[in-house]
Order: structure tokens, then sequence, then C-alpha cells
């Protein structure tokens, strides 16, 4: 209250309120309507999120959201071309659609009923070049929005992983090329397995705790489905007969504990679906001095500087600590 006036100011879970139970209802309503329409947008949003998982950028690092708005762009704003027939199509214009946008100087104004007056649009633009360089790196509005434009893109992706998330789709569109135009291959799952090159370190995990090991694309087929059935021992049979804890996912605990206590030095990526290393980015200034807190004195070191002591993050106790954490779950973790 304030000057007997009661002021209500927004928050990231009063946001968050709106768009679960306001915004996103409109948002489905809308998608799904466009799903009716062309076929091939359903089946073209999996393989784009199934891509985007694989290359270890699950959310938080890219909402679950954008890839829907990703994929619905090239139906409804598909000019010169005819809107996809085919979800590879549709999976691949997409890519180029996010290697090839200039994200800084562009914005996508999604208005799936021409619902939006060509004030509400001039409006859009106007805030959108009057933006900071606190405003999302993936300006993606839609007609649904309301007040909060480009809410589903404000808080992920970061600027970092945006330019990873174009490099890899170049990379991946000259993959395709290549297998379908010149070597005439058929099977191009190629494409959705991740390069763990370039990350500073990977937390290897126990495949076997890994709740969706069997969706992983570059896994091991496992020899006993090609048995047949007089050739499974009884204790096989048994263990087939358990059925699943509920809920049980132990790596999404592990991340969301190394998140939680860790943001602050580095950056992790996983592919949700099965994914059995997680990668380790350290953040830029990782090797900086820092002043010593009780928040922080954990993983900080001393170090003489000119005979003066100063402190800087300890990598090796920040290793040791993800280790002690995933107790159980990890079974190696390497450093590049």
């Amino acid at each position: 209250m304030e000057n007997g006036v009661v002021k209500y100011k927004e928050s990231e879970e009063s946001i968050n309120l709106q768009c679960e139970t306001l915004l996103l209802p409109r948002l489905r309503g809308a998608l799904h309507g466009l799903h009716q329409k062309h076929p091939a947008f359903g089946p073209a949003v999996c393989l784009l999120k199934r891509w985007i998982c694989g290359h270890l950028m699950s959310a938080p690092h890219f909402p679950h959201v954008l890839p829907e708005l990703l994929v619905a762009t090239v139906f409804v704003k598909s000019a010169p071309f005819e809107p996809p027939a085919q979800p590879r199509t549709a999976f691949l214009r997409t890519l180029r659609l996010i290697a090839e946008t200039d994200w800084s100087t562009e914005m996508i104004v999604l208005d799936f009923n021409d619902d939006m007056s060509h004030e509400e649009i001039a409006e859009l633009e106007r805030k959108f070049n009057e933006r900071d360089q606190q405003s999302p790196a993936m300006y993606i509005v839609t007609a649904y929005d309301g007040d909060l434009p480009a809410v589903w893109s404000w808080a992920s992706p970061s600027r970092e992983v945006l330019a990873r998330m174009r490099a890899i789709a170049r990379a991946t569109l000259t993959y395709f090329e290549t297998a379908l135009l010149q070597d005439f291959k058929d099977n191009v799952l190629g494409a959705f397995v991740p390069s763990l090159s370039g990350y500073d370190v990977l937390i290897h995990l126990v495949s076997h705790l890994v709740p969706l090991a069997a969706e992983r694309i570059d896994r091991i087929p496992d020899i006993r489905n090609n048995l047949k059935p007089d050739e499974v021992s009884k204790s096989d049979d048994g263990l087939n007969e358990v059925l699943p804890v509920v809920e049980f996912n132990p790596v999404a605990r592990y991340l969301d504990e190394l998140r939680s206590a860790f943001s602050e030095f580095a950056l992790f990526f996983h592919d949700y679906y099965g994914g059995d290393v997680i990668a380790v980015l350290w953040r830029p200034d990782i090797d900086d001095f820092r002043d010593l807190q009780i928040a922080n004195a954990n993983a900080l070191k001393p170090v003489d500087v000119d005979g003066e002591i100063k402190y800087r993050v300890n990598k090796e106790a920040l290793l040791e600590d993800f280790r002690i954490l995933g107790r159980g779950i990890v079974k190696d973790i390497t450093v590049s």
C-alpha cells in the first residue's frame, strides 16, 4: 500500500501464473487449430523438440512453448512458399529460420487469425526497437500475449544458447544436404546426436538409472529385444513384470540440485529423452577473483597475488561436490 492506495506489482510467480492459467490455453487453442488445418505441424514440432533436446538444450535453456511457435511461423508466414505439407520439410524450414534470422534486429509476430490491427503491430515494432539489453534474445510475439509481449521467450534462451543453437542449426542443414542430396542416405538420425566437444566437464551417469534411456537415439540396442521368448531366462521374466516407480526420475532431481547450488559458477546441459551425460560449461567469469562470503566460501580457494591474499573459484572442489551430490547415479566425471 502506498499513500492509501493498494498497488500490485508483477513478479515472476504472477507472470507464470498468468501464462499457465490465461495465456497458454488461448495459445494452445490456436496451435490446435493450426494443426487441424496443417496436419504436418504436430509431427514437425515433435521433430524440432527432439532435435533441441538431442543437442542438450532441454528446458530451462529453451522453453517448451518456443519450438511450437517457431514451427508455427513457417506455416503462418510461409510466403513466398506454400505451407509445408510434410513434417520433414517443415522441420528443415524451421532450422533455416533459426539459422538465418538476425534475432538482434528482427522479431516475429504470429497473428494466427488476423486479430491484430496495424496500429498494434506498429506499437510492437516501436517497443522492439526501443528495447534494452535485458530484453529477450529471441523476440516472438503472438496475438494472445496481451500486455506481456514475447513472454514465452522472456527468460530464455540466453544469447549464448541462441548463438549455439544457430550454429548447430547451420551444421544440421549442411548434414541433411550432404546426406540426402550427395550420399543418398535414408538414415539421418545422426543429425539428432549431440557433439560433446567444446564442453568443460562431462558428468557420465549410470545408464540403468536414466528413466528414459530407451528413447536415446544413439543408445546401444538391448540384445534381449532380439531373443525369442523361450530364450529369455526366468529371472528376466521376473524383472520384466516389475512395475516402474511412478515419477522416479533421479536425473531430473540431480539436475535441479546442481542448478540450484552451482548456477553461479556453471551451466548444465542435458538431453531429457534418455541422455546419460550432463555437459557442463563454466561461466565466463569463473576465473575472476571473488569476494569471500559465507554463501560461496566452500567454493573458493585462497591464492597469493603479489603478497596479497585473494580468492578464486576452486574448480576441483566443485567437481568433487558434483560427484558427492550425485553419489549412486554418477558413474564418472571427465574434464576437457
